[in-house]
């Protein structure tokens, strides 16, 4: 931008210059000071003010004066400033800020107001381009400035070839940009546009059919519509325009294939029962699939020697296509429906029933796919430069429908018997009769195979089940009696001490199958606080969290449940006391939930502990009272060394 405009061819008039020098100053001046206004974090709250709208407007006009001022030299530069700087940025402000933008709020009107008057501006410019040009659209796009017949011949253009190879580009910009505008209107609630965007995006193409861009805006308009095969077939459309060396020739045809057979097994889920013939036309047109089969078939027809070479390897897609065929309304019954259609399909329909289409009629895809070279014979006999007839939804799927059946009676007539006509009762066959017959009786086999053996999986998974019953029934009743089993508690509590300093032991215990250790929540706390001072603590941490993600049944974390010993000034004065009050808590809890029925549930639990028990005189007022209070809670509490010296000699 700091670069200044060009000097100019020298039979310019000096004032001219001057003007375009002017403008040009200004433009700069003005994209300086909405860039400043960008620069801020609160750049989404001001953009929508009075004063910056203003802005913006301003820098609007003069875009425009210079592009017409100026169009070779400044014309592609001053689109794109207006764009950025005026609608896009602005745009991406608010998507990168939408979580401050809430629903119904001023900001989020504001923004509506920006796209819909994008929208209008766009349209105001691209009519005034074809009238400033007198441009000839009509056959690219189906809204055009048409002049009125009444007023006689049209105006002399004094415009140069560069000028006018400018204005039929602008005009394929301004539909890429309205096309652009529909989409971002699309992604707000309440705002339906999806349709609106493809139209801008397909008539740009007609326009500039060498340019793919708009192929990439409609693949991120597809999402992931179709199991995103549509998506990726406009990228690859966009792929095969812009470098068409890195790419419906083998992958066109395969993704193409994709889609036909797709659309085959569709159109059978949708139309396998009895219906009209308007519904089955509006189930087709729904599925929305129709367009990709018959382009396909399309290519499929210009390369007869392709298909008798894959005929026995391809029966699938035969059989599918079978299948379709069958499905589709044929031409008598479309004529006889009372359908209202035009005299143009009324002609297609009399020779759809026929190997070679006497005439065809453009249709959407057609357009799309112009100039694309594995299509380029299927095309030759369409006239582009034709106005194409304005059909419907119901019509152009009418004209589907031809094309296809159609494509049925001439693969029909292949060396090869790939698909037969029956004309008795009016249906296409893929294989003989016997084949068929034998094929069911394949299919009846496997399935009764499938069935057996989901039969026997299903059996040993019973039988699965019942012995893994049988071992947590056993392991349930040895630790629900304890004294007949061992002396030693089936529970086990560790401290945050125990895990710190004997975290071997621990794991021993954990794995010998003979204990359920219990990590309450307030030692898995303790460990927390200790692990920036105490590698013993992120030792134990980690093992933790690798237990407890395995599922591991002989070691739990037990939450707190329950009333707690909230001793907030013994938690000052002796954390050892107020940890164990915790955990004396958390034992409590569980001896009355497994010594439930039971008289006396003590020895069910044990509190193992990393401090040392020999002489309790020794520790302090507040410990001595924990150990007090767990004897009178029936909860033993033991040394951890010293509880698996006692396993270790019991065996």
């Amino acid at each position: 931008m700091s670069q200044g405009p060009p000097t100019g061819e020298s039979s310019e008039p000096e004032a001219k210059v001057l003007h375009t020098k002017r403008l040009y100053r200004a433009v700069v001046e003005a994209v300086h000071r909405l860039d400043l206004i960008l620069c801020n974090k609160t750049a989404y709250q001001e953009v929508f003010k009075p004063e910056n709208i203003s802005l913006r407007n301003k820098l609007r006009e003069l875009c425009v004066k210079l592009m017409f001022l100026h169009p070779v030299d400044y014309g592609r530069k001053a689109e794109e400033l207006l764009w950025r700087k005026v609608y896009y940025e602005v745009i991406q402000l608010i998507k990168t800020n939408k979580k401050h933008i809430h629903s119904r709020s001023t900001l989020e009107c504001a923004y509506r107001t920006h796209l819909v008057a994008g929208i209008g501006f766009y349209q105001h410019l691209l009519l005034y381009i074809q009238s400033h040009y007198q441009l000839e659209l009509q056959c690219c796009i189906d809204w055009t400035h048409v002049t009125d017949p009444l007023i006689g011949c049209k105006k002399p253009v004094s415009a140069s070839g560069k000028e006018m190879d400018w204005a039929q580009m602008a005009c394929h910009r301004c539909l890429v940009y309205l096309g652009d505008l529909s989409r971002y209107q699309n992604e707000l609630a309440g705002v339906d546009t999806e349709l609106l965007a493809e139209r801008f995006y397909y008539q740009a193409l007609s326009v500039a059919p060498q340019i793919g861009m708009p192929f990439n805006q409609l693949g991120t308009l597809a999402g992931s519509k179709y199991y995103n095969v549509e998506a990726m077939y406009c990228y690859l459309r966009w792929g095969t325009l812009t470098q068409p060396c890195c790419f419906s020739h083998n992958r066109w045809s395969s993704s193409e294939e994709g889609s036909e057979s797709e659309g085959s097994e569709s159109s059978g889920r949708s139309c396998r029962n009895e219906r009209s013939i308007q519904e089955k036309l509006q189930v087709l047109m729904a599925e929305g699939l129709l367009p990709a089969v018959k382009v396909f078939l399309d290519w499929l027809r210009t390369n007869p020697d392709l298909i008798i070479v894959c005929a026995q390897s391809s029966q699938s897609l035969w059989n599918r296509l079978s299948v379709l065929l069958n499905l589709l309304p044929a031409a008598g019954e479309l004529q006889e429906s009372g359908l209202a259609l035009c005299p143009e399909v009324q002609d297609l329909l009399e020779g759809c029933e026929l190997p070679d289409l006497p005439s065809s009629l453009l249709l959407p895809e057609d357009m799309a796919l112009r100039n694309l070279p594995p299509l380029r014979a299927a095309h030759r006999r369409f006239n582009f430069d034709t106005d194409r007839p304005l059909l419907s939804t119901l019509e152009e799927s009418v004209v589907r429908i031809c094309c296809i059946r159609s494509f049925g009676h001439f693969i029909a007539r292949l060396q090869g018997s790939i698909l037969q006509f029956n004309p008795e009762v009016g249906i296409f066959v893929s294989i003989a009769q016997s084949e068929q017959e034998s094929l069911l009786q394949q299919a009846q086999a496997q399935f009764r195979m499938a069935q057996e053996e989901a039969r026997r999986n299903r059996l040993m998974r019973d039988m699965a089940q019942l012995r893994l019953q049988l071992e947590v029934s056993q392991l349930e009743g040895s630790l629900q009696q304890p004294k007949a089993q061992s002396a030693m508690s089936p529970y086990l509590v560790p401290d945050t001490q125990a895990l710190c300093h004997h975290l071997p032991v621990i794991r021993q215990l954990a794995t010998s199958g003979r204990f359920i250790v219990i990590i309450p929540r307030t030692v898995i706390d303790g460990l927390d606080l200790l692990k920036k001072e105490h590698p013993g603590a992120r030792d134990g941490i980690r093992y933790l969290e690798a237990e407890f993600k395995k599922g591991n049944r002989y070691i739990r974390c037990q939450k707190e449940v329950g009333k707690s010993f909230e001793r907030h000034k013994l938690k000052r004065q002796d954390a050892d006391a107020w940890t164990l009050y915790k955990i004396l808590d958390s034992c409590k809890q569980l001896t009355l939930a497994q010594g439930a029925g039971e008289e006396d549930p003590s020895g069910m639990v044990t509190i193992i502990t990393g401090l040392p028990l020999d002489n309790p005189s020794v520790l302090s007022g507040p410990m001595q009272a924990a150990l007090q209070a767990a004897a009178h809670a029936s909860v033993d509490i033991k040394n951890v060394l010293d509880f698996y010296k006692q396993w270790k000699e019991i065996g």
